[in-house]
């Protein structure tokens, strides 16, 4: 188990971050303040917005380690937390970590709380490597249940009269997730890729795709520079097939690959997303062959962030922050080349 800490993690709908001094009156307002949100949980309401606050100072310091792991959970579209998600207790022997969770009355029912359960969840077996997740709730409060459930945990058994909630002693029904049974259930769209600890390698299928003088890159916001087209190739896929569904997958329209163009080996330190990471990607990028015009039906995105698609002027690409950036210097000499190049770049 590598830990990394309360990372800023996103799905489609939402943003877990670290709760913040100013989001006291949203914790407050949202959630901590009502009693049927804190029903079957351990702490009591929050009588007012200073407890709230103070809450919130108390878990400023547990922010220093890279073992502790409290999430706001924000709603993108109303950029306000609505509640949080985060680990209870953990067990380093074993590896496990337990989750607990809160969220505002107005959000129940809509999906928000398995949504960002199932990211902690990717996150916990990804990118910490933990052996064993699990969760518990009073039987008493059945959609808990539902929402461990949909996330992907099993159900374990019940355990009768050995918890306590704030409506008194309770029973238990507890549900959980091996690491082994996590990956094969997903072993179908697992990258060929992995972290341990501050060390991060994907091999990664990548397009060049070029229509009117322009190369097409990607950009999200959280990271300042445009990435080329492309995605983590999956177990057992072929890196022609694994560009193909990338490129459909990204831009909404069905690119033909005409060759291979070049190899690259890269070595960089990683930024914004990757922030904190020593970083090697293999990368095979394949020319596709041109449609004739720059049409997209993109809604593409890459580990819950929503990415937005760039047509970059081939003649002016060096005025933008773009990787790889060696296309600056050798983008027309691998467009009139018929071999397929190599490049190894080393920026650490």
């Amino acid at each position: 188990m590598q830990h990394l800490g309360t990372r800023r993690l996103e799905t489609k709908r939402l943003i877990l971050r670290r709760i913040e001094l100013t989001d006291a009156s949203d914790m407050y307002r949202n959630w901590a303040s009502d009693d049927d949100v804190t029903r079957y949980l351990v702490w009591p309401s929050h009588s007012s917005e200073e407890v709230s606050y103070k809450y919130i100072q108390s878990l400023q310091k547990g922010y220093e380690s890279d073992q502790y792991y409290d999430w706001g959970i924000e709603l993108k579209d109303k950029k306000q937390l609505i509640g949080t998600i985060g680990v209870a207790r953990y067990e380093e022997k074993v590896e496990s970590v337990h989750i607990g969770y809160a969220l505002g009355k107005p959000w129940w029912g809509c999906g928000i709380m398995t949504e960002a359960l199932t990211e902690v969840i990717r996150f916990f077996m990804e990118e910490v490597g933990v052996n064993r997740i699990d969760s518990r709730h009073d039987p008493v409060n059945s959609g808990s249940g539902r929402v461990m459930l949909k996330s992907g945990l099993i159900y374990e058994g019940t355990l009768r009269g050995t918890d306590w909630n704030n409506q008194g002693i309770c029973d238990a029904a507890w549900y959980g997730l091996l690491r082994d049974d996590y990956f094969k259930k997903n072993r179908k769209n697992l990258d060929c890729g992995w972290t341990h600890g501050r060390h991060w390698f994907r091999y990664r299928a990548a397009a060049i795709i070029i229509e009117e003088g322009c190369v097409l890159f990607a950009k999200n916001d959280i990271d300042d520079y445009y990435y080329s087209i492309g995605g983590g190739v999956h177990l057992g896929e072929k890196s022609e097939d694994a560009i193909k569904r990338e490129v459909f997958e990204e831009t909404g329209i069905d690119y033909d690959i005409d060759r291979l163009a070049f190899v690259h080996e890269n070595f960089f330190t990683g930024t914004g997303s990757l922030l904190g990471y020593d970083c090697h990607e293999i990368a095979y990028y394949y020319l596709m062959k041109p449609k004739g015009n720059k049409k997209l039906k993109s809604n593409s995105y890459t580990n819950g962030i929503k990415e937005e698609m760039y047509w970059l002027p081939i003649d002016w690409i060096q005025d933008y922050h773009a990787f790889p950036n060696f296309y600056q210097e050798h983008l027309n000499e691998i467009l009139e080349s018929k071999s397929v190049k190599h490049f190894i770049t080393d920026v650490r």
